[in-house]
């Protein structure tokens, strides 16, 4: 994210997440860059289930999708439109 904030100064970032501290910290590194919504983070409630499906097909619909490399929900946003997805991997 900081490479692509390095190439466009105006680029930002559809996030879909269910780990509260991953949004909350990506919100505090790149700030107004991110949107997002409130949703319902269980995907074992309805209302969780239909958050997710807003989410993937919003997701779908960017340029780009940065993925996690365990996320199959990247790997589908990206098929459901044919978005570019550059899947992630951080080594720590």
């Amino acid at each position: 994210m900081k490479l692509e904030t390095a190439r466009n100064a105006n680029v930002q970032f559809f996030l879909t997440t269910d780990d509260a501290s991953v949004e909350h910290t990506l919100k505090e590194i790149f700030k107004e860059r991110i949107i997002s919504h409130p949703k319902e983070l269980s995907r074992q409630t309805v209302l969780g289930m239909q958050d997710a499906v807003s989410d993937i097909f919003t997701l779908s619909n960017t340029n780009k999708i940065l993925g996690s490399y365990w996320s199959s929900f990247s790997e589908v946003a990206s098929f459901i439109r044919g978005a570019e997805l550059e899947v992630i991997k951080i080594l720590n």
